[in-house]
Protein backbone atom coordinates (compact mmCIF):
# COMPACT_ATOMS: atom_id res chain seq x y z
CA UNK A 1 0.00 0.00 0.00
CA UNK A 2 1.32 3.24 -0.61
CA UNK A 3 2.34 5.49 2.17
CA UNK A 4 0.88 8.82 3.32
CA UNK A 5 3.33 10.57 1.29
CA UNK A 6 2.22 9.70 -1.80
CA UNK A 7 -1.20 10.21 -0.96
CA UNK A 8 -0.74 13.44 0.47
CA UNK A 9 1.61 13.86 -3.31
CA UNK A 10 -1.55 12.66 -4.71
CA UNK A 11 -4.27 14.48 -3.32
CA UNK A 12 -2.00 17.98 -3.54
CA UNK A 13 -1.91 16.83 -7.50
CA UNK A 14 -4.96 16.04 -7.21
CA UNK A 15 -5.90 19.58 -5.77
CA UNK A 16 -3.16 21.19 -8.10
CA UNK A 17 -5.64 19.74 -11.22
CA UNK A 18 -8.69 20.45 -9.64
CA UNK A 19 -7.30 24.09 -8.74
CA UNK A 20 -6.01 24.28 -12.73
CA UNK A 21 -9.28 23.04 -13.63
CA UNK A 22 -11.16 25.33 -11.77
CA UNK A 23 -8.57 28.18 -13.64
CA UNK A 24 -9.40 26.46 -16.68
CA UNK A 25 -12.76 26.99 -15.95
CA UNK A 26 -13.09 30.38 -14.74
CA UNK A 27 -10.71 31.20 -17.80
CA UNK A 28 -13.72 29.52 -19.98
CA UNK A 29 -15.98 31.11 -18.13
CA UNK A 30 -14.83 34.10 -18.54
CA UNK A 31 -13.63 33.56 -22.29
CA UNK A 32 -16.98 32.47 -23.10
CA UNK A 33 -18.27 35.48 -21.27
CA UNK A 34 -16.29 38.03 -22.90
CA UNK A 35 -16.97 35.93 -26.84
CA UNK A 36 -20.99 36.08 -25.43
CA UNK A 37 -20.59 39.72 -25.00
CA UNK A 38 -18.70 40.24 -28.17
CA UNK A 39 -21.00 38.16 -30.17
CA UNK A 40 -24.48 39.91 -28.35
CA UNK A 41 -22.52 42.75 -29.24
CA UNK A 42 -21.65 42.10 -32.99
CA UNK A 43 -25.00 40.64 -33.22
CA UNK A 44 -26.46 43.94 -31.82
CA UNK A 45 -24.20 45.80 -34.23
CA UNK A 46 -25.17 43.66 -37.16
CA UNK A 47 -28.82 44.03 -36.07
CA UNK A 48 -28.66 47.59 -35.97
CA UNK A 49 -26.80 47.64 -39.27
CA UNK A 50 -29.65 45.53 -40.95
CA UNK A 51 -32.40 47.64 -38.99
CA UNK A 52 -30.62 50.74 -40.50
CA UNK A 53 -29.80 49.32 -44.08
CA UNK A 54 -33.66 47.65 -43.33
CA UNK A 55 -34.82 51.54 -42.91
CA UNK A 56 -32.32 52.92 -45.71
CA UNK A 57 -33.89 50.03 -48.14
CA UNK A 58 -37.37 50.67 -46.95
CA UNK A 59 -37.15 54.72 -47.35
CA UNK A 60 -35.41 54.09 -50.72
CA UNK A 61 -38.22 51.86 -52.07
CA UNK A 62 -40.88 54.23 -50.66
CA UNK A 63 -39.08 56.94 -52.26
CA UNK A 64 -38.63 54.85 -55.77
CA UNK A 65 -42.34 53.91 -55.57
CA UNK A 66 -43.46 57.44 -54.29
CA UNK A 67 -41.26 58.82 -57.50
CA UNK A 68 -42.87 55.66 -59.81
CA UNK A 69 -46.02 56.44 -58.36
CA UNK A 70 -45.53 60.35 -59.21
CA UNK A 71 -43.81 59.44 -62.64
CA UNK A 72 -46.91 56.71 -63.35
CA UNK A 73 -49.40 59.69 -61.91
CA UNK A 74 -47.69 62.18 -64.11
CA UNK A 75 -47.69 59.81 -67.31
CA UNK A 76 -51.54 59.72 -66.55
CA UNK A 77 -52.50 62.68 -66.05
CA UNK A 78 -50.11 63.74 -69.13
CA UNK A 79 -51.93 60.91 -71.38
CA UNK A 80 -55.42 62.14 -69.69
CA UNK A 81 -55.07 65.44 -71.01
CA UNK A 82 -53.94 64.09 -74.26
CA UNK A 83 -56.72 62.03 -74.22
CA UNK A 84 -59.11 64.79 -73.23
CA UNK A 85 -57.68 67.06 -76.14
CA UNK A 86 -57.76 64.69 -78.40
CA UNK A 87 -61.40 63.90 -77.34
CA UNK A 88 -62.35 67.71 -77.37
CA UNK A 89 -60.70 67.88 -80.88
CA UNK A 90 -62.58 65.40 -82.33
CA UNK A 91 -65.76 66.43 -80.93
CA UNK A 92 -65.35 69.72 -82.23
CA UNK A 93 -64.71 68.19 -85.51
CA UNK A 94 -67.41 66.30 -85.49
CA UNK A 95 -69.38 68.91 -84.12
CA UNK A 96 -67.80 71.56 -86.78
CA UNK A 97 -68.43 68.19 -89.39
CA UNK A 98 -71.77 68.33 -88.21
CA UNK A 99 -72.55 72.04 -88.76
CA UNK A 100 -71.03 72.11 -92.04
CA UNK A 101 -72.94 69.18 -92.38
CA UNK A 102 -76.29 70.62 -91.21
CA UNK A 103 -75.36 73.45 -93.43
CA UNK A 104 -74.96 71.96 -96.65
CA UNK A 105 -78.22 70.03 -96.21
CA UNK A 106 -79.75 73.21 -94.89
CA UNK A 107 -78.90 74.73 -98.05
CA UNK A 108 -79.87 71.93 -100.35
CA UNK A 109 -83.45 71.84 -98.68
CA UNK A 110 -83.48 75.44 -99.23
CA UNK A 111 -82.64 75.27 -103.19
CA UNK A 112 -84.39 72.49 -103.28
CA UNK A 113 -87.81 74.40 -102.22
CA UNK A 114 -86.50 77.17 -104.57
CA UNK A 115 -85.90 74.90 -107.16
CA UNK A 116 -89.54 73.12 -106.93
CA UNK A 117 -91.38 76.48 -106.61
CA UNK A 118 -89.35 78.00 -109.53
CA UNK A 119 -89.87 73.92 -111.77
CA UNK A 120 -93.91 75.08 -110.85
CA UNK A 121 -94.26 77.90 -111.79
CA UNK A 122 -92.07 77.98 -114.69
CA UNK A 123 -94.43 74.66 -115.65
CA UNK A 124 -97.38 76.79 -114.48
CA UNK A 125 -96.45 79.26 -117.04
CA UNK A 126 -95.01 76.71 -119.69
CA UNK A 127 -98.92 75.49 -119.64
CA UNK A 128 -100.38 79.03 -119.93
CA UNK A 129 -97.85 79.67 -122.69
CA UNK A 130 -99.19 76.41 -124.38
CA UNK A 131 -103.00 76.96 -123.94
CA UNK A 132 -102.44 80.40 -124.94
CA UNK A 133 -100.63 79.54 -128.33
CA UNK A 134 -103.25 76.78 -129.00
CA UNK A 135 -106.02 79.49 -127.92
CA UNK A 136 -104.68 81.68 -130.86
CA UNK A 137 -104.39 79.16 -132.87
CA UNK A 138 -107.65 77.87 -132.59
CA UNK A 139 -108.83 81.61 -132.65
CA UNK A 140 -107.36 81.71 -135.95
CA UNK A 141 -109.43 78.11 -136.83
CA UNK A 142 -112.39 79.51 -135.65
CA UNK A 143 -111.91 82.51 -137.96
CA UNK A 144 -111.50 80.45 -140.40
CA UNK A 145 -114.30 78.52 -139.69
CA UNK A 146 -116.87 81.55 -139.26
CA UNK A 147 -115.70 82.78 -142.79
CA UNK A 148 -116.21 79.07 -144.67
CA UNK A 149 -118.98 78.45 -143.24
CA UNK A 150 -120.55 82.28 -144.56
CA UNK A 151 -119.09 81.27 -147.50
CA UNK A 152 -120.68 78.46 -147.88
CA UNK A 153 -124.11 80.27 -147.06
CA UNK A 154 -123.22 82.67 -149.60
CA UNK A 155 -122.23 80.05 -152.21
CA UNK A 156 -125.69 78.43 -151.34
CA UNK A 157 -127.55 81.50 -150.97
CA UNK A 158 -130.12 80.88 -154.08
CA UNK A 159 -130.98 77.87 -152.52
CA UNK A 160 -133.20 78.15 -149.13
CA UNK A 161 -133.61 74.29 -148.28
CA UNK A 162 -129.34 74.16 -148.56
CA UNK A 163 -128.88 77.10 -146.91
CA UNK A 164 -130.85 74.97 -144.23
CA UNK A 165 -128.69 72.22 -143.88
CA UNK A 166 -125.49 74.73 -142.59
CA UNK A 167 -127.71 76.02 -139.33
CA UNK A 168 -128.49 72.37 -138.56
CA UNK A 169 -126.17 69.34 -137.06
CA UNK A 170 -125.48 66.85 -139.01
CA UNK A 171 -125.62 63.21 -137.40
CA UNK A 172 -122.13 62.04 -138.34
CA UNK A 173 -119.61 59.09 -136.40
CA UNK A 174 -116.91 61.54 -135.51
CA UNK A 175 -113.54 59.78 -134.11
CA UNK A 176 -112.47 62.33 -131.38
CA UNK A 177 -109.55 60.26 -129.87
CA UNK A 178 -106.22 61.81 -129.48
CA UNK A 179 -105.38 65.09 -127.86
CA UNK A 180 -106.18 68.80 -129.00
CA UNK A 181 -103.35 69.02 -131.56
CA UNK A 182 -104.56 66.15 -133.39
CA UNK A 183 -108.19 67.56 -133.23
CA UNK A 184 -106.79 70.83 -134.58
CA UNK A 185 -105.29 69.16 -137.61
CA UNK A 186 -108.74 67.00 -138.02
CA UNK A 187 -110.33 70.37 -137.74
CA UNK A 188 -108.24 71.43 -140.52
CA UNK A 189 -108.54 68.91 -142.14
CA UNK A 190 -112.33 69.49 -142.18
CA UNK A 191 -111.89 72.77 -143.43
CA UNK A 192 -110.30 71.64 -146.15
CA UNK A 193 -112.72 69.10 -147.22
CA UNK A 194 -115.24 71.78 -146.87
CA UNK A 195 -113.37 74.71 -149.15
CA UNK A 196 -113.29 71.76 -151.72
CA UNK A 197 -116.78 71.24 -151.72
CA UNK A 198 -116.97 75.17 -151.97
CA UNK A 199 -114.83 75.00 -154.83
CA UNK A 200 -116.41 71.97 -156.65
CA UNK A 201 -120.17 73.86 -156.23
CA UNK A 202 -118.63 77.38 -157.40
CA UNK A 203 -117.79 75.62 -160.56
CA UNK A 204 -121.21 74.85 -161.47
CA UNK A 205 -122.52 77.68 -163.68
CA UNK A 206 -126.24 77.67 -162.92
CA UNK A 207 -126.05 77.68 -158.82
CA UNK A 208 -122.97 80.86 -159.32
CA UNK A 209 -126.00 82.77 -161.58
CA UNK A 210 -129.12 81.76 -158.74
CA UNK A 211 -126.64 82.70 -156.19
CA UNK A 212 -126.40 86.22 -157.92
CA UNK A 213 -129.99 85.87 -159.23
CA UNK A 214 -132.48 84.95 -156.55
CA UNK A 215 -135.39 82.85 -158.25
CA UNK A 216 -137.81 85.19 -156.48
CA UNK A 217 -136.12 88.34 -157.55
CA UNK A 218 -135.65 86.64 -161.44
CA UNK A 219 -139.10 86.02 -161.96
CA UNK A 220 -140.80 89.15 -161.38
CA UNK A 221 -137.99 90.74 -163.75
CA UNK A 222 -138.43 88.55 -166.07
CA UNK A 223 -142.47 89.31 -166.21
CA UNK A 224 -141.73 93.02 -165.54
CA UNK A 225 -139.61 93.28 -168.51
CA UNK A 226 -141.75 91.09 -170.81
CA UNK A 227 -144.73 92.82 -169.78
CA UNK A 228 -142.89 96.37 -170.50
CA UNK A 229 -140.89 94.88 -173.99
CA UNK A 230 -144.14 93.09 -175.05
CA UNK A 231 -146.26 96.22 -177.16
CA UNK A 232 -142.78 96.79 -179.03
CA UNK A 233 -142.38 92.39 -180.13
CA UNK A 234 -145.80 92.79 -181.06
CA UNK A 235 -145.35 96.61 -183.20
CA UNK A 236 -142.23 95.09 -184.75
CA UNK A 237 -144.11 91.95 -185.56
CA UNK A 238 -141.59 89.60 -183.45
CA UNK A 239 -144.45 88.34 -181.60
CA UNK A 240 -147.98 87.30 -182.67
CA UNK A 241 -150.75 89.22 -181.65
CA UNK A 242 -152.39 85.94 -181.03
CA UNK A 243 -149.78 85.03 -178.86
CA UNK A 244 -150.77 85.10 -175.42
CA UNK A 245 -148.17 87.22 -173.02
CA UNK A 246 -148.79 85.01 -170.03
CA UNK A 247 -148.16 81.66 -171.96
CA UNK A 248 -145.11 83.23 -173.15
CA UNK A 249 -144.06 84.09 -169.31
CA UNK A 250 -145.47 80.91 -168.24
CA UNK A 251 -142.99 79.31 -170.25
CA UNK A 252 -139.71 81.05 -169.35
CA UNK A 253 -141.14 80.29 -165.68
CA UNK A 254 -141.25 77.17 -166.39
CA UNK A 255 -137.94 77.49 -167.24
CA UNK A 256 -136.49 78.78 -164.87
CA UNK A 257 -137.82 76.82 -162.33
CA UNK A 258 -136.49 73.55 -163.93
CA UNK A 259 -133.40 75.24 -164.33
CA UNK A 260 -133.46 76.22 -160.59
CA UNK A 261 -134.91 72.88 -159.49
CA UNK A 262 -131.19 70.90 -161.79
CA UNK A 263 -128.79 73.50 -160.26
CA UNK A 264 -130.02 72.82 -156.52
CA UNK A 265 -130.15 68.90 -157.44
CA UNK A 266 -126.56 68.83 -158.66
CA UNK A 267 -125.27 71.87 -155.59
CA UNK A 268 -127.06 69.16 -153.06
CA UNK A 269 -124.49 67.00 -152.92
CA UNK A 270 -121.61 69.04 -152.48
CA UNK A 271 -124.14 71.01 -149.66
CA UNK A 272 -124.20 68.12 -147.82
CA UNK A 273 -120.35 67.44 -148.28
CA UNK A 274 -119.30 70.74 -147.18
CA UNK A 275 -122.25 71.02 -144.25
CA UNK A 276 -121.15 67.99 -142.54
CA UNK A 277 -117.23 68.76 -143.05
CA UNK A 278 -118.40 71.77 -141.40
CA UNK A 279 -120.16 70.54 -138.79
CA UNK A 280 -117.42 68.36 -137.62
CA UNK A 281 -115.03 71.33 -137.68
CA UNK A 282 -117.74 72.77 -135.49
CA UNK A 283 -117.22 69.54 -133.30
CA UNK A 284 -113.79 69.14 -133.50
CA UNK A 285 -113.27 73.14 -132.39
CA UNK A 286 -115.55 72.20 -129.42
CA UNK A 287 -113.32 69.38 -128.66
CA UNK A 288 -110.22 71.30 -129.11
CA UNK A 289 -111.03 73.55 -126.68
CA UNK A 290 -112.12 71.56 -123.68
CA UNK A 291 -108.99 69.19 -124.74
CA UNK A 292 -106.55 72.47 -124.57
CA UNK A 293 -108.73 73.21 -121.28
CA UNK A 294 -107.82 70.08 -119.99
CA UNK A 295 -104.42 69.53 -120.42
CA UNK A 296 -103.84 72.83 -119.25
CA UNK A 297 -105.40 71.72 -115.29
CA UNK A 298 -104.15 68.34 -116.05
CA UNK A 299 -100.91 70.03 -116.32
CA UNK A 300 -100.86 72.73 -113.76
CA UNK A 301 -102.60 70.30 -111.52
CA UNK A 302 -99.17 67.73 -112.21
CA UNK A 303 -97.27 70.61 -111.65
CA UNK A 304 -98.38 71.55 -108.43
CA UNK A 305 -98.72 67.82 -107.25
CA UNK A 306 -94.89 67.16 -107.82
CA UNK A 307 -93.96 71.08 -106.48
CA UNK A 308 -96.14 69.57 -102.91
CA UNK A 309 -94.20 66.13 -103.18
CA UNK A 310 -90.97 67.76 -103.17
CA UNK A 311 -91.90 70.08 -100.80
CA UNK A 312 -93.22 67.28 -98.25
CA UNK A 313 -89.97 64.87 -98.87
CA UNK A 314 -87.44 68.20 -97.97
CA UNK A 315 -89.30 68.87 -95.28
CA UNK A 316 -89.27 66.01 -93.91
CA UNK A 317 -85.30 65.52 -94.64
CA UNK A 318 -84.96 69.37 -92.56
CA UNK A 319 -86.93 67.54 -90.05
CA UNK A 320 -84.23 64.69 -89.38
CA UNK A 321 -81.42 67.11 -90.08
CA UNK A 322 -82.94 68.83 -86.88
Amino acid sequence: MPGATEVVALLESLRVRIRDLTTRAAALDRDSTTRSTRLRAQSEQARERLRADSAAQLEAAETAAHTERARADEIFQNRKARIGRAAQAARERKITQIEAEEARRTVEVQHGLLAADQTRDAETAAANKAYEDFTALLAQEQLALEQTSQRARSTFGGYRSLTWLFTQSVDTKLELAGDENQSLEKLRTRLAAAERELARARALVLPTFFRFIRIWILLPVIFVMLMMAWPALIESHKVSESVNAWAVFASMAAVCLVAFFVSRRLATPAARAAAAALDEARTLHDACAARAQATRAAEIERAHAACTATTQELNATWKQIQ
